[in-house]
């Protein structure tokens, strides 16, 4: 029978001083492998889980430490883990549990309130007929292909009710000859040159936020006019400064698992509350 595994977590900072945090994240760093910025993001929002032990009096110390640093600190029980330690892969449940803590991780570190201005977004660009265009590489290119296929899908006879939401990822002709022709990196842009109009809104997915074609696309969008948002990760790269309204998934660099999980995560949370809440919010 396991034992059960408690967490050392970390809810917040009682000011929001530099110094104090500073302090924390000198704490932090041996212990947890991210960047400062990371680190940073997650004591603003909260839910950092530091450290995890089978016993609660394992944590005490780390506990007294922030506290004194000046971080709101909880040793809570974590139901349905293992006592293995935290980085243990040794067996596949062992595995499965990291990932899964991992994954959830990253979830509750991210900020509702941008996935709600993005939902605003996509309904104020239905309001006006606006085309929504979503593009990425690779992993984020099956995703923006999903996104398309969630928001374009018809569920209501009101024609009002439905998005115009493109993946510029799916028509391979159109990709293989540019990239053929004129190089990748303007495999998006040539398509926004044809469909894109004043007030659309582009939708860049890329994990690293240095993707050349996206970045490309995301400018020509902004020039022309365009609403940009970028779904970005890792240390949020080019992306994160360029994008009208970046969209940060708190991860560490290479965890493309993550990544990927959560955009489709994330879409699934807008489209599902749309379609659950979409009458009520036009009453």
């Amino acid at each position: 029978m396991e034992s059960e595994v408690f967490e050392l977590v970390i809810n917040g900072v009682h000011d929001t001083s530099t110094t104090t945090r500073a302090n924390i994240i000198e704490l932090l760093k041996p212990r947890c492998r991210a960047t400062v910025k990371d680190l940073e993001s997650a004591l603003h929002r909260g839910g950092l889980v530091v450290e995890r032990s089978s016993k609660p009096e394992g944590l005490s110390a780390l506990q007294a430490d922030l506290i004194r640093a000046g971080a709101q600190v909880a040793i809570v029980r974590a139901p349905g883990l293992s006592s293995a330690p935290a980085g243990d892969t040794s067996t596949f449940p062992a595995f499965y549990h990291k990932y899964c803590k991992g994954l959830i991780g990253c979830l509750e570190r991210m900020d509702p309130k941008q996935l709600e201005e993005l939902t605003k977004d996509f309904l104020q660009a239905r309001a006006r007929r606006s085309q929504i265009f979503v593009i990425g590489n690779g992993g984020s290119a099956a995703n923006a292909s999903h996104w398309g296929n969630d928001f374009s899908k018809p569920r209501f006879k009101d024609p009002k009710s439905l998005f115009r939401v493109i993946s510029l990822t799916d028509n391979l002709s159109w990709i293989s000859a540019t990239a053929n022709d004129e190089g990748y990196d303007l495999i998006f842009v040539n398509q926004l040159k044809t469909l894109m109009q004043p007030n659309d809104l582009v939708l860049a997915i890329s994990s690293s936020g240095n993707s050349p074609n996206v970045i490309k696309a995301v400018e020509f969008a902004k020039a022309g006019g365009a609403t940009t948002y970028a779904i970005v990760g890792f240390d949020g790269g080019k992306l994160m400064q360029i994008a009208d309204k970046p969209l940060y998934i708190p991860s560490k660099k290479g965890q493309y698992g993550f990544m990927e999980d959560i955009t489709l995560v994330i879409g699934h949370i807008i489209s599902i509350y749309l379609y659950e809440h979409d009458q009520e919010l036009f009453e």
